[in-house]
């Protein structure tokens, strides 16, 4: 497990938000009766995109599993095998992008 560089953001009680390292991929955690969810998705590549989501679809995230502890979630979600699909990004305006 690689070392996290970012700080989790509480969304509310039992629901995490975490940057991975490389920041191309958001994670989602969130408490479930069966353990924590682990949920991913690409980071946000603009304001724009970021104030239209809607963070009420579940449909937009991606699920990696269900874990025995918040921590377990974190030490899967900071694991380089297991990022986001790799893409080409680059930064463009202050944003992390896909490249075109």
């Amino acid at each position: 497990m690689g070392r996290r560089l970012h700080q989790m953001i509480r969304v509310k009680s039992g629901d995490w938000l975490l940057a991975s390292n490389d920041g191309a991929t958001l994670w989602r955690m969130t408490k479930s009766t069966d353990g924590w969810e682990l949920w991913g998705r690409p980071m946000f590549g603009s304001d724009a995109e970021l104030d239209a989501f809607d963070w009420d679809d579940w449909g937009l995230w991606d699920h990696h599993g269900t874990h025995a502890s918040r921590q377990d979630a974190i030490d899967h979600a900071m694991d380089d095998v297991l990022l986001a699909p790799a893409r080409e990004y680059e930064i463009r305006d202050g944003f992390l992008v896909p490249k075109t």
